[in-house]
């Protein structure tokens, strides 16, 4: 559609020289022009505020990287901040069992070299991978059980290898 010269419209807002006669012959539509423009403005910016907040609620405050430390975090980076700390957390117990173990095994092998302490070792590591396949196995089981949705189908796997 064409756009209305200067000399079309009186009232048009592509005209820099408005003329008081343009405002004569229709101020109804310029008072009703600044009215609504106005409450489109300040409609527009509340807008605008409600939206960023709820980009931020979503994204968080630095969009392009999930998880990164010191800043406000959104529900788009919730996996990436519950996995690094369910890492943690199995670091942790991985970490543990290994010093349990280590302990257990050099508690009970003798120093001394010779073949009875190879025998040994080798005696105390059949006896902790026995317990932990019995005790642990279960265990495992039972927590996987425990997570919704997917849980049972891996339990269910996991417990024809156990």
């Amino acid at each position: 559609m064409p756009n209305p010269g200067s000399g079309t419209d009186p009232t048009s807002e592509d005209d820099p020289n408005i003329s008081l006669p343009g405002w004569i012959d229709n101020p109804e539509r310029k008072i009703r022009n600044v009215v609504f423009g106005a409450l489109l403005s300040g409609f527009g910016s509340i807008l605008n505020e409600i939206f960023g907040a709820g980009e931020l609620l979503v994204l968080g405050s630095n969009a392009g990287v999930f998880g990164a430390r010191g800043e406000i975090w959104g529900i788009a980076d919730l996996p990436a901040v519950l996995f690094r700390l369910g890492g943690d957390v199995v670091a942790f117990l991985i970490g543990s069992a290994f010093d349990i173990l280590t302990s257990l095994i050099s508690g009970t092998v003798p120093q001394t070299p010779g073949p009875i302490s190879g025998l040994i070792a080798t005696l105390v590591v059949v006896v902790l991978l026995v317990a932990v396949v019995r005790i642990g196995g279960p265990l495992l089981l039972a927590g996987l059980e425990a997570i919704p949705v997917v849980g049972g189908p891996i339990s269910t796997i996991l417990g024809r290898f156990l």
